[in-house]
């Protein structure tokens, strides 16, 4: 094969190698502190559960400066992208993007107060834990 063909066709992969790499999601950022959001008072009278989506822009600082609501209940999305913003992040190279989950679970009323708390699981996975609430009875 003429070797000008081969140094075209070899630069041809590099700029789509290149090309492939810019369009790919951001390295792992390591999170340096992951704020629960509080278990909205509706949804746990609604007794909603599931699962959160939001995506997280991070800044050269490690800080969120853009948190937006990908996927999950419309009753459980504004506390999710509220405690997104909170998150800070080891300090990246250049802005990064990261998908956070929110898990949002019900849990039984004689539930221990100490297995209430919210569990973080790397790299980006937080569940939050909610009972529903004593119905009050007035006289």
């Amino acid at each position: 094969m003429n070797r000008s063909v081969i140094q075209s066709l070899s630069i041809c992969l590099l700029i789509s190698v290149l090309g492939v790499a810019q369009n790919s999601p951001s390295p792992s950022v390591a999170v340096l502190s992951a704020v629960a959001p509080v278990y909205p008072p509706i949804a746990l009278t609604a007794n909603t559960s599931g699962d959160v989506q939001v995506a997280a822009t991070i800044d050269k600082t490690g800080s969120v400066t853009n948190a937006d609501f990908v996927s999950g209940n419309p009753l459980l999305h504004k506390a999710a992208v509220e405690a997104a913003k909170r998150w800070k992040f080891e300090k990246p190279n250049e802005t990064a993007k990261v998908q956070l989950t929110f898990s949002f679970r019900m849990i039984s009323k004689d539930t221990l107060a100490e297995d209430m708390t919210p569990v973080f699981m790397p790299p980006y996975h937080l569940e939050v834990r909610g009972k529903l609430p004593e119905p009050t009875i007035t006289p």
